[in-house]
């Protein structure tokens, strides 16, 4: 772990949400083939991180749709987004929790040490998992 004699020159520590303060992709991945499987649409575990993690939902959805034979319109994508974001919220607030020897970490930061939390997620997506850990 980073000590904390820092320089005078750092003021700021930004963390990215998804796979540094908490290790959701394993849920967007379960929230994913919920949101396709009626398509028949899906990729197993491997295939997903390789290729999926760190892109957008509308590029994934696209991808998922058209590898399943699908030409998808612009509303099965976005319909598709938004059964992924449903499961992904009612699962978050029991699936979620910022570890704890990072919360001890980020608890132990000087004062002067302005910290943030930055994501491509919807702030909806990252909120509840911030105040209930």
């Amino acid at each position: 772990m980073l000590g904390w004699g820092l320089s005078q020159t750092i003021r700021a520590i930004f963390f990215d949400f998804d796979g540094t303060l908490v290790d959701s992709e394993s849920l967007h991945y379960e929230a994913w083939s919920a949101a396709v499987a009626s398509h028949g649409a899906g990729t197993d575990w491997d295939d997903y991180q390789a290729r999926f993690v760190g892109k957008s939902d509308r590029w994934a959805g696209r991808a998922f749709l058209e590898e399943a034979g699908h030409a998808p319109k612009d509303a099965q994508i976005e319909e598709g987004c938004l059964i992924k974001h449903a499961y992904y919220r009612e699962r978050s607030a029991e699936r979620l929790r910022i570890r704890d020897e990072v919360r001890d970490w980020l608890l132990a930061a000087p004062r002067e040490l302005s910290l943030a939390v930055v994501s491509s997620s919807p702030t909806v997506d990252v909120a509840p998992t911030l105040h209930g850990s």
